[in-house]
């Protein structure tokens, strides 16, 4: 679980004696071998393939890359950008 920074509001208004009391029923459910195997705690939860997933991942690169090429391109007509050839000529300076 990872903790939340400071300065967010923790969404979780759960009371913590109300917390406690849940730990404490669970391991007093485990102590008494009041469990279910791991293989049921999953039934009915619906996980998605890794391609669905991946999908949105993509889409949201594919936007990211967009709107990256849209602000270079709206800052080299306010002249901030320097030309092609001459980026080209610092990057083999550069690189090679």
């Amino acid at each position: 679980m990872n903790p939340q920074p400071d300065n967010e509001p923790d969404n979780d208004d759960t009371p913590d004696e109300i917390i406690l009391e849940g730990i404490k029923e669970g391991l007093k459910q485990a102590i008494n071998g009041q469990t279910i195997p791991l293989s049921q705690m999953w039934e009915g939860i619906d996980v998605q393939d890794a391609e669905s997933y991946q999908q949105p991942l993509d889409k949201i690169e594919l936007l990211e890359s967009l709107a990256g090429i849209r602000k270079s391109l709206e800052e080299f007509e306010q002249g901030k950008g320097i030309p092609l050839n001459q980026a080209l000529a610092e990057f083999q300076e550069k690189y090679d």
